[in-house]
């Protein structure tokens, strides 16, 4: 059951991890302390959905939500004329918005809109999925004041402090330490995340596909870089 929980361990694969950073007490840095050291695998970032019962927080945090930005704005060109510029923009109208302020004050609509939301790491794409030879040590990164992940997410008024967070152990991914190790020195931007550009050959063995492949199949809305 996923439900409030700060920690649920998933039985399938073994040692997986279901961390609610809003429900430690002592912060999200809390949650280090249940990472093991030196524990290789992949993890990915969701949205939750921690809203009131009460009618109006409940809408305005809604509307917060659904106004948000769902992807991190992007540039290119269109050659040779052209330069492109894509945003998020939610297309809810007034109509809806009035229906929805009228609906939060249905205590059976609530309870089942709360309910449902509970399980939001089921129904959305991740945030952002990368893997890490030290999940603990990866975690701890990005969970650092004015580190480039929470940045990125600050934009588009989600607090890294109040997601969901997914560790998938993955002992092939720990293959090639040395390499990784090297890459994760070469790479202050990206916060070490080992990151290649879309048309770079990965150094190491089959377990750079992981995060490749992952990040293309489930297409998570602030990943800049592919792989």
């Amino acid at each position: 059951m996923i439900g409030k929980n700060a920690v649920v361990e998933l039985k399938d694969p073994p040692g997986s991890l279901l961390f609610r950073l809003g429900a430690f007490p002592g912060g999200s840095q809390s949650l280090l302390d249940r990472i093991p050291s030196d524990l290789p695998g992949v993890y990915s970032w969701y949205r939750a959905f921690d809203y009131p019962d009460d009618p109006e927080s409940l809408f305005t945090h809604l509307m917060r939500d659904i106004d948000a930005p769902k992807f991190i704005e992007r540039s290119g060109a269109i050659k040779p004329y052209y330069d492109v510029t894509i945003r998020s923009k939610s297309w809810f109208s007034d109509g809806k918005r009035d229906s929805l302020r009228t609906a939060v004050e249905d205590p059976a609509f609530r309870q089942g809109l709360i309910s449902t939301l509970n399980l939001a790491v089921l129904l959305q794409a991740p945030l952002y999925i990368g893997k890490a030879i030290d999940l603990r040590q990866r975690i701890g990164t990005h969970l650092k004041e004015g580190s480039t992940l929470r940045e990125r997410l600050n934009q588009a008024s989600v607090d890294l402090d109040r997601t969901l967070l997914l560790l998938l152990p993955n002992p092939l991914i720990g293959l090639d330490r040395e390499s990784e190790l090297a890459d994760l020195k070469n790479e202050p931007d990206e916060e070490a995340e080992g990151c290649l550009e879309e048309d770079e050959v990965a150094p190491t063995g089959h377990e750079e596909l992981y995060e490749e492949i992952y990040s293309r199949l489930f297409n998570p809305q602030f990943t800049i870089r592919l792989g």
